[in-house]
């Protein structure tokens, strides 16, 4: 999982240890506006809001083993903070 500007997390023990220890306010809110998806590539964006009120717009794109495939080989996720 790539987050740009951060490290990439490579590999199933790294993206489970990082989430299992990520710190992060209860997610209250979630729309998804789009999703798109053709071959291996599939992309999704929307809004979330987080218990403590904070609000942010992603824009995740999922690159698939192949197509029809539903394992994972990379997700990159610019996500927007708004104040």
């Amino acid at each position: 999982m790539h987050w740009p500007g951060d490290q990439p997390l490579i590999g199933r023990d790294q993206f489970l240890k990082f989430m299992k220890e990520f710190d992060h306010p209860k997610t209250v809110f979630l729309e998804v506006s789009n999703i798109i998806s053709h071959g291996k590539q599939i992309a999704a964006n929307g809004e979330m809001r987080a218990e403590d009120g904070t609000a942010y717009s992603f824009a995740d794109f999922y690159e698939l083993l192949s197509a029809g495939s539903k394992k994972l080989r990379k997700i990159t996720s610019p996500v927007v903070k708004h104040s």
